[in-house]
């Protein structure tokens, strides 16, 4: 057999160097996407705590008190009178999905509770951390 000395190929130490370099570049990019993604979580899940927050202080401003726990599970925020009724926020939004990082399914929600109607918390998860928002006079 005679082996043709001008053709040029790749050696198999050549191909493995070449298929490490991607898959190092592969596994970087996948790690740079998540990062965006749960930041990209956390600030939706705070921008919708600040609209909430918002609509629960025109609510106090109105009422003079806070919505209970249970006029805020029913999923909107709004006052009733004889005369008319003022919407505040008609949906209350949910936490983004699916969960992130440290958020659990059970943890990446937003939890309001209200105390003697005057004050509130509101707990959730961020992707790093649990972050509590407080209101009231």
């Amino acid at each position: 057999m005679f082996f043709n000395k001008s053709k040029k190929a790749f050696t198999l130490i050549e191909l493995l160097v070449t298929i490490f370099i991607i898959g190092s570049l592969v596994a970087i990019t996948v790690i740079s996407i998540n990062d965006v993604r749960s930041k990209t979580w956390d600030a939706k899940r705070v921008a919708s705590i600040k609209q909430i927050q918002t609509a629960l202080q025109s609510f106090f401003i109105d009422k003079g008190r806070y919505p209970t726990t249970a006029e805020f599970a029913a999923g909107s925020i709004f006052s009733t009178s004889t005369n008319n009724t003022t919407t505040y926020m008609s949906v209350i939004p949910l936490a983004p999905n699916p969960p992130d990082n440290s958020c659990s399914i059970i943890s990446n929600q937003f939890l309001y509770y209200s105390s003697g109607n005057i004050t509130y918390t509101i707990d959730y998860c961020l992707g790093d951390s649990t972050g509590v928002s407080t209101g009231g006079k």
